[in-house]
């Protein structure tokens, strides 16, 4: 992480989500990683899943607002459209 970015929370997300965010935030210039990779740690797993933090997006706080209101645009679309491909293909299957 860069050491001059300031980071604040900005939401804890389901695993799919998770990608999600992290992409749409990509996509517009909003610095965002995840709060725990457990790639980069070696103790992500040390303190069992009540003290999980998988799924806590963490941002420059100097965006926030800006990617809170992103997020709540256009990730109900991003999981609407997953939605309308997966049922298309089962369709398909039928």
């Amino acid at each position: 992480m860069n050491a001059e970015i300031r980071t604040a929370l900005l939401g804890r997300y389901e695993r799919l989500e998770e990608e999600i965010v992290l992409e749409i935030l990509a996509e517009h210039g909003i610095y965002a990683m995840p709060k725990n990779d457990p790639h980069e740690s070696a103790h992500a797993d040390l303190y069992g899943p009540g003290f999980s933090v998988h799924g806590e997006i963490l941002v420059d706080a100097r965006r926030l607002a800006d990617a809170r209101a992103l997020i709540t645009q256009e990730l109900p679309k991003h999981i609407a459209a997953i939605a309308e491909s997966m049922e298309a293909m089962e369709a398909d299957e039928e």
